[in-house]
């Protein structure tokens, strides 16, 4: 049970709550705050501004995520250098990272590069966490460049789908000791149909050179990294070697809450519509449902292939099938009582109104209010349009609040 709410905020455990349920709920409302989670002796402050994610950063001391930690297992600055560093940030405030460039260790680029991986790493590990509390409160944060802002849908799609691809993976490297061997001699052998990624995690393969090891020198990732070597094996270009003194890991989407494999949600701003999209294996395809509480009221189901023109890029071509499944939704609720003229006067208006509903359902409020005053002002004697817009209007007041 949640244990309280206010205008301030909200706190209870993530039995109420999953994290992924958390980041949806923050970011269709645009909330600008920080939520902090704890379970046992782990904690984790997550900040947004107006629904985007602007850093996520674990406090417990030794963690892997820690920006210290990660810049000296990538090889990027020394323990010695980070001793000194800390001594420093908590003298004067200073944040470590800034601390580091001024003192010439590293610069802005490399910094921004570690600072996003430590953001997106933290966010996926909370992925799998099946106890704890959370609170979060809303309050003023430091907000980075709009382009170091990361949409909560995007981590929620990229989360699912690690959690969904994760076990693959393992079945192929069960521990990150795992080392490899060379099959082919250079990086000139590498086939045409390797990734860019993987031809970049070739370079680091190497004789004794440990998955983990890999991942903190490449700065892609622990699930990027993993997927990239598994592309190689499957080519023919290196080879796991055993290690049977190895305890395996197990795959991180084994949880018991089950979780969806890819699922987008969002809330239409015509009618109680929820609209659900995933990304199904066998075959692979993306399936999208419209339901009225129990009842589906529209379903599409769209080969991978006819999702994008990259049908590597899971995330990205289920969430442009999502949006054109939501567009049609949209086009049909407003025709369902005889055509545009019931809501809107034409289609330039049609157009607007699309637009006003898919910027409600990414939580942006204030586009959201500018289109829809946008329609008034077009057509001021439509009662119908106006009846929608202060319906609209009354629920962007509710998610304020």
């Amino acid at each position: 049970m949640v244990r309280s709410q206010s205008r301030m905020g909200i706190q209870g455990t993530l039995d109420d709550f999953t994290t992924p349920e958390l980041l949806q709920l923050i970011g269709l409302q645009g909330k600008t705050g920080v939520l902090m989670l704890q379970k046992d002796d782990l904690n984790v402050k997550v900040e947004f501004s107006q629904g985007h994610v602007v850093r996520a950063s674990p406090s417990s001391r030794n963690h892997r995520y820690l920006l210290g930690n990660m810049l000296v297992r990538a090889g990027l600055v020394t323990e010695a250098e980070i001793e000194v560093a800390l001594a420093i940030h908590k003298e004067t405030g200073v944040r470590l990272g800034d601390v580091l460039i001024n003192q010439g260790k590293l610069d802005r680029h490399r910094l921004d590069q570690i600072l996003k991986l430590q953001t997106t790493e933290t966010l996926y590990e909370l992925f799998l966490w099946q106890s704890g509390t959370f609170e979060f409160t809303a309050t003023e944060v430091e907000a980075p460049d709009e382009k170091a802002r990361l949409r909560a849908q995007s981590i929620l799609l990229e989360g699912f789908r690690q959690l969904d691809e994760w076990p693959a993976i393992r079945a192929v490297i069960p521990h990150n000791t795992t080392t490899f061997v060379r099959l082919e001699d250079t990086r000139a052998d590498l086939k045409g149909d390797i990734t860019p990624e993987a031809r970049m995690i070739f370079d680091f393969v190497a004789t004794g050179v440990s998955v983990q090891q890999i991942v903190d020198k490449s700065h892609f990732g622990e699930f990027d990294t993993c997927a990239a070597l598994v592309r190689l094996v499957q080519a023919g270009l290196i080879q796991p070697v055993a290690d049977p003194g190895a305890a395996r890991l197990p795959p991180p989407a084994a949880t018991p809450t089950d979780l969806p494999r890819l699922r987008a949600t969002i809330c239409l701003a015509v009618g109680s519509i929820g609209v659900h999209s995933e990304y199904q294996l066998d075959p692979p395809r993306i399936r999208s449902v419209a339901h009225f509480g129990d009842r589906v009221v529209a379903e599409e189901v769209v080969p991978i292939e006819e999702a994008g023109e990259d049908s590597r890029d899971i995330p990205t071509a289920l969430e442009r099938a999502h949006r054109r499944f939501e567009m049609r939704l949209n086009l049909k609720l407003l025709s369902a009582s005889g055509g545009y003229g019931e809501v809107v006067a034409d289609v330039e208006s049609a157009r607007i109104f699309l637009l006003a509903t898919d910027a409600y359902g990414r939580g942006d409020t204030q586009t959201t209010s500018e289109l829809m005053a946008a329609l008034v002002a077009k057509d001021p004697d439509n009662e119908n349009l106006a009846q929608s817009v202060r319906r609209l209007q009354a629920q962007l007041r509710s998610a304020d609040n």
